[in-house]
């Protein structure tokens, strides 16, 4: 019986969508994909794949710095990586579609951040544990990120990091 109210309950909440199923799914499903690439073209730096998740006109707000536009966001994954390898470790995922173009999301990351150079890194511990907050625009090239802001939550004190 609950499980039958449960499905009820979630096909009542799907028919008051303004958009379908299917259509949720593949926006969740997308904007998901985004986030994750986010990470790893951070940690494999790729300045136009970093800056082609993003909107033209997209904001990143990392700490005290603000980034605005392609320009910006290239110039941010140029700066220093060759200075630190990074490890970002992007989880629990979540994408709430608002409507058949727009959708926002939240994301925890855990960061490691070490020294530059080559061959295999010792930590004693993560850099930092913070929550991506987002906007998201969905057009005809997929999901982009309009807005993405860090919320750190947890610093390692002994680490000197730049933003990440």
């Amino acid at each position: 019986m609950k499980q039958t109210l449960s499905k009820i309950a979630l096909s009542t909440l799907i028919a008051a969508l303004p958009f379908s199923a299917s259509a949720h799914n593949a926006i969740e499903e997308q904007c998901e994909r985004v986030m994750q690439d986010y990470a790893w073209y951070i940690d494999h730096p790729n300045p136009e794949g970093f800056a082609n998740l993003f909107t033209k006109d997209a904001t990143l707000v990392l700490n005290s710095r603000t980034m605005n536009g392609h320009e910006e966001l290239k110039a941010f994954i140029n700066s220093g990586s060759e200075n630190r390898t990074a490890v970002h470790l992007m989880s629990n995922l979540r994408v709430t579609p608002t409507s058949d173009t727009t959708a926002t999301g939240t994301s925890y990351l855990t960061v490691f951040i070490m020294p530059g150079g080559e061959g295999i890194k010792r930590v004693d511990g993560f850099s930092a544990i913070a929550e991506y907050h987002d906007e998201f625009v969905i057009d005809d090239e997929g999901c982009k990120i309009a807005k993405r802001k860090l919320i750190p939550r947890v610093i390692d004190n002994a680490v000197q990091r730049p933003d990440s």
